[in-house]
């Protein structure tokens, strides 16, 4: 029994020489002890101020699991006391040891650490995150599913079981020849209603080297490969045209590409979740590939988004955030949001179904004036399927809203995300 104040704690094992009076220590753990008031649930937002890292948080009554509209400033740093060194590069849900998602990965261009969502107090700095530290630090992303964090780092996967035996520490990176985009596979087997022989992977990677996505088996020490594409395949994972602009994972957890070939924009879409691995992986037969002529600015894109709930996908350019729907036979996008002057959108964050109304159906976006100095974040609620504002829930649940509902007094949000619908 102890009576520390909340914190860390490190605990050492010295051997003295009592002769020589000579002393040595020992780290017992790299595991510290916890106390603090409880977690604080809600949509985070690693955030820029002066350079340095924080963490804002943000509830709102549309969200429906908590309490109501709320938005607490450095939030990390009127816990801890301090920022996180660097510029934010990515947040995600993670474990602190435990198999549920019950903490946070965070990432800047300096640093990554391992946040207990209890105080956000830090479980592991790079340093200790692994047995054996990578030569490069360059974490592009990392996602927990299936019992495991997966790392991509310089284009190199590293793996954490959490219900093996391994102190916490990610792996060395799996073995081969590969160069990893940054991607990771949010869902890639089903608990219910699973289908006899599906692909049964712990993740998807899509590898530069060889402009295809690959499997990764559980336990693996290395990647593997799916099936040979059949000659009537709409599109072909194993081999693409051109390597995607960018990844990310959709409607009933597909996943969906933006390419560009000879100047014009498509989208694919594959499906590699509870499904046998027959030599198609086209998602949706002829519309597995869809031409994005008709979406505008899709060439000058910089930030993409979408959920496992609805069709459509979201995408930023310089001045405004579009939306296209691949499942309504629409050719053209949507316009949700036009920049004020001097703005410029640095975020997009849609949440995953939850088993509540409103799950995977808001969309935020994050924008920054460089002018004013100052960030905002801006609330919608969506139709998932067609990538429209829709104000259904809207009026009951959050009559004191409009939509958009707009908050302001940010730093710059670079990265977004919600545990209990991630």
């Amino acid at each position: 029994m102890v009576d520390f104040d909340p914190g860390q704690y490190r605990f050492y094992f010295m051997a003295e020489d009592s002769v020589r009076g000579l002393k040595a220590y020992f780290q017992m753990s790299n595991y510290g002890i916890i106390y603090t008031e409880g977690t604080f649930d809600g949509l985070y937002l690693l955030t820029e101020y002066d350079g340095e890292t924080d963490i804002d948080v943000y509830t709102s009554s549309l969200m429906l699991i908590y309490t109501g509209d709320s938005v607490v400033h450095r939030y990390y740093s009127q816990t801890t006391g301090q920022t996180i060194p660097g510029k934010p590069r990515f947040i995600h849900g993670s474990h602190t040891g435990s198999t549920s998602r019950d903490g946070y990965l965070v990432a800047t261009d300096q640093t990554m650490l391992r946040l207990n969502s209890v105080g956000l107090t830090t479980m592991d700095t790079w340093e200790e995150m692994f047995y054996t530290v990578p030569d490069v630090f360059d974490p592009q992303e990392c996602y927990f599913t299936n019992n495991a964090d997966f790392l991509i780092n310089d284009g190199q996967l590293h793996v954490l079981y959490t219900d093996q035996t391994n102190d916490r520490k990610f792996s060395t990176a799996i073995s081969g020849d590969y160069d990893l985009a940054p991607f990771l596979a949010h869902e890639t087997r089903s608990s219910y209603g699973a289908v006899e022989g599906a692909i049964d992977a712990d993740q998807i990677v899509y590898d530069l080297e060889s402009h295809s996505f690959r499997p990764y088996y559980s336990a693996g020490s290395s990647l593997s490969s799916f099936r040979s594409t059949s000659g009537d395949a709409y599109i072909d994972a194993n081999n693409m045209p051109t390597d995607p602009i960018a990844i990310f994972n959709g409607y009933n957890e597909r996943t969906y590409c933006i390419t560009e070939e000879e100047g014009v924009y498509y989208l694919y879409r594959f499906n590699f979740y509870n499904v046998v691995d027959d030599g198609d992986l086209s998602a949706d037969g002829d519309r597995s590939k869809i031409d994005l002529s008709g979406c505008t600015g899709i060439a000058e894109a910089t930030l993409f988004a979408a959920n496992n709930y609805g069709h459509a996908f979201y995408y930023a350019t310089p001045d405004a955030v579009h939306s296209f729907s691949p499942s309504s036979g629409a050719t053209t996008s949507n316009t949700l949001y036009t920049c004020e002057p001097g703005e410029e959108v640095t975020a997009l964050y849609t949440w995953n179904s939850g088993g509540w109304p409103t799950a995977g159906i808001i969309l935020w976006i994050a924008t920054w004036d460089e002018n004013a100095q100052e960030g905002k974040l801006i609330e919608f609620e969506i139709d998932a399927n067609y990538g429209t504002a829709n104000w259904s829930f809207g009026p009951s649940m959050a009559p004191d809203h409009t939509n958009p509902y707009i908050t302001t007094g940010y730093g710059k949000i670079v990265s977004m995300t919600c545990v209990d619908a991630e």
